[in-house]
């Protein structure tokens, strides 16, 4: 009796951390970092989402590679990205770096929160441009036409 008390305790424990790692994985899916990019004129958009941390960094690495070869500007648009972190900046640096040695320019898109003041306040936003929106970025690059 006892051996199958401990058992069924032995069951039902293996059950709860079942369904708690089922949870846990959720839970890192639906934060994951997910991106895109697009072709806007000749500029490479890279749109970045959820958080810029050290295991989302991990995951874009290639492509970060990628981009940083790209034959043209890059617009990183992180406006959806609620959280970053040393590993997002420096992955940021180290693509504008990379540009700027093959003569290419990289420029943000990054509204209010975390993000955009963290690089404030390490004076990224000072070498790495800054937008609020696409159409900032678009009309500070002379894209925009303007409507009578």
């Amino acid at each position: 009796m006892e051996g199958n008390r401990q058992a069924v305790t032995r069951h039902n424990i293996c059950n709860e951390v079942d369904a708690v790692t089922k949870q846990s994985l959720r839970i890192d899916k639906e934060l994951a970092m997910e991106s895109m990019t697009y072709t806007l004129n000749d500029t490479q958009v890279v749109v970045l989402e959820n958080e810029l941390d050290a295991m989302a960094i991990s995951e874009l690495r290639p492509l970060f590679e990628t981009l940083s070869t790209h034959p043209g500007d890059i617009l990183a648009d992180i406006s959806d990205v609620h959280f970053i972190d040393s590993s997002g900046i420096g992955a940021l640096v180290f693509l504008y770096k990379r540009l700027i040695m093959n003569g290419h320019q990289m420029a943000l898109v990054c509204g209010p929160g975390q993000p955009h003041d963290l690089l404030e306040m390490l004076h990224i936003d000072r070498v790495i441009p800054c937008h609020e929106s696409i159409k900032a970025y678009m009309r500070a690059r002379g894209m925009m036409v303007t409507s009578s």
